[in-house]
């Protein structure tokens, strides 16, 4: 049965390869054929998309887990911002916006090094140092008594927190078959895009009884219960670590699966790993399409989620725990969004594959876009008018319910279409595909204070409705277009 299109891989491991060997003499071929031979106790690997669905379940909720903790130091502190600047003496607003986005530096750089270090030592090892690295830097944010140190911990928590961002791709291309991935990335998106709104709730009610510091510490509780439930639980998924597991626990050269490749020397692997995203940068066109539309959707939902305190607390004069209570509508958003992406994703690439001769492509993921863009549009409209006008609360929350469920309906598209097209190298192409997302969501806000003070909400968030329109359909008719050409056109070199 044929299976889905991928973009085209040339495999260069063969430069890397040792040179052949002169074949055995028979002799030789006899006194090692007993050596060779498979015990009949030998370990048997089961690929991971043949594993029962309760593990592969198993293995995405830890990841979702992780992914959920970890994006939650994003907001968490955003009620809180007034006591930190009091007490750590920051100087004038700008500070404080500083300190809630330069965690995204951490966020920005580390799947770049976690991406593909996964692709060489395997996915459960990573996950487990860069939990634990997160866990560490977040409990050090809460002994900070400088804004020099705090500037500095959040960046390193956040290094540490991209981790599960890193390596949903890879996880997802590993153990998902492609007509299923749409529902198991719903799942996985809703984490990362849920943390963020469910941080300030959190975060608020805490700072209104504890100090502020007990916001990093409750997080950094969380985050080591998560990863000891990790380190019993997560499973190894990346099939070329396991097949040299196996080789070791056999004894023997495996070929189960393909011809088992020799193994590089480590300086030669780590390199062509660590560069494999930059190369995938340099070198694919539809990841820098996809790269840029995900830099313009998450520059907004970042600077839409930053502006809360400024409509519910500026605006409303609400008190900082009712005003937290809001960002609800955004998490709803964010869950049925991820629902809605998951079936839809997999039904729309289904039908498609079957018209196409059963055949997919990774542009059969393109068609969700369409309806996400639709209600970008329409969320930043109702919410940012509805604030301007400073209507019934109901009716802002309505936008931003729309809002948040579109971003899910995006961001499930652009991913599935990287798993389907890189699968092998999946996590590196996720990685890839978000830097640029990523120094968008630190940029963005910055600049959101000064914006709604000059044109308002409602002339605000128009101006960047009006843009994301334009460009987003440019690309949605790119893609579908061209996608497959520029797939074709510029091969990918492992």
């Amino acid at each position: 049965m044929a299976t889905e299109k991928p973009v085209t891989v040339v495999d260069e491991e063969a430069e890397l390869q040792p040179a052949a060997t002169p074949s055995p003499t028979d002799d030789q071929t006899a006194e090692t054929a007993s050596h060779n031979k498979p015990h009949s106790h030998a370990v048997q690997l089961v690929p991971p998309k043949d594993w029962p669905a309760k593990k592969k379940w198993i293995s995405l909720m830890i990841l979702s887990s992780f992914a959920f903790v970890h994006p939650l130091s994003e907001t968490m502190i955003a009620p809180s911002m007034d006591a930190i600047a009091r007490d750590l003496h920051f100087t004038d607003r700008y500070d404080s916006m500083l300190c809630l986005s330069i965690f995204l530096v951490g966020i920005a750089v580390g799947p770049l090094i976690f991406a593909p270090l996964s692709e060489v030592y395997g996915r459960r090892p990573i996950l487990l140092s860069g939990g634990a690295f997160y866990t560490l830097w977040t409990i050090a944010c809460g002994f900070a008594k400088t804004r020099a140190q705090i500037f500095t911990f959040r960046v390193f928590s956040g290094f540490g927190a991209s981790v599960a961002l890193a390596l949903g791709g890879g996880v997802i291309g590993d153990v998902w078959k492609a007509e299923e991935r749409g529902r198991a990335l719903g799942w996985y998106l809703l984490a990362p895009l849920l943390g963020p709104a469910i941080g300030p709730i959190v975060g608020g009610f805490i700072s209104d009884s504890e100090s502020w510091r007990w916001v990093f510490w409750a997080f950094s509780i969380a985050s080591a219960a998560f990863l000891l439930v990790a380190a019993l639980l997560f499973p190894e998924s990346y099939e070329p670590r396991l097949l040299e597991q196996l080789e070791r626990a056999n004894r023997t050269n495996v070929s189960q699966f393909g011809t088992k490749k020799h193994i590089k020397t480590a300086s030669k692997l780590l390199r062509r790993s660590l560069i494999r995203p930059v190369r995938i940068i340099s070198t694919q066109p539809t990841v820098n399409i996809l790269a840029v539309f995900m830099a313009l959707l998450y520059g907004i939902m970042f600077l839409f989620l930053f502006t809360y305190p400024l409509l519910w607390i500026g605006e409303y004069q609400q008190s900082v725990g009712i005003s937290s209570l809001n960002y609800i509508s955004a998490g709803l958003g964010f869950t049925l969004g991820a629902q809605i992406a998951g079936h839809v994703n997999d039904h729309v690439y289904a039908k498609l594959k079957r018209r196409n001769a059963d055949e997919g492509k990774p542009e059969y993921r393109v068609p969700i876009l369409v309806p996400g863009a639709v209600l970008v549009i329409i969320g930043l409209l109702i919410y940012g008018w509805a604030g301007e006008s400073i209507t019934h609360w109901i009716v802002p929350n309505i936008g931003s319910f729309i809002f948040c469920t579109a971003c899910m309906l995006c961001t499930s598209g652009v991913n599935t279409y990287a798993i389907d097209a890189y699968t092998q190298y999946a996590a590196s192409a996720i990685s890839a595909l978000n830097v640029l997302r990523n120094v968008t969501a630190i940029l963005f806000p910055l600049f959101a204070p000064y914006m709604y003070q000059r044109l308002g909400f409602g002339v605000g968030f128009s101006i960047l409705a009006g843009a994301w329109a334009v460009f987003s359909f440019l690309v949605i008719g790119t893609m579908w277009l061209c996608g497959e050409r520029l797939r074709t056109k510029y091969p990918f070199s492992a």
